[in-house]
């Protein structure tokens, strides 16, 4: 499930105000793909400075992502990480190739 599947994203934009969409680059060899192309939900967390060593963390397949990482679920069900600035949770919207990346479509 998306909730022990964090990932760090190359890419995190607005994409549209009406309706409201945002955008995630994610490396198109990354795992959590085949999760995204199946869920309906997912959530974004922005990470505070203080929390570079889970942006690492995450950006690393090999590891147990989540283990020891302190979250609650978001209201659409999508692991929010304490702590960080803000939380996004989107509504899967789509899946776009974009060179060695997959570009992710998500709106609020």
């Amino acid at each position: 499930s998306l909730a022990v599947t964090p990932v760090t994203v190359s890419a995190f934009s607005s994409l549209s105000l009406v309706p409201p969409l945002v955008l995630l680059c994610i490396d198109a060899g990354a795992t959590i793909l085949p999760h995204l192309r199946e869920a309906a939900t997912f959530a974004v967390s922005i990470l505070a400075m203080g929390q570079h060593a889970l942006s690492r963390r995450f950006a690393d397949q090999a590891v147990s992502r989540f283990e020891g990482v302190a979250f609650t679920r978001g209201a659409s069900g999508p692991a929010l990480i304490d702590g960080a600035l803000a939380h996004i949770e989107c509504r899967f919207v789509a899946l776009h190739p974009g060179g060695d990346h997959v570009i992710v479509g998500g709106g609020a």
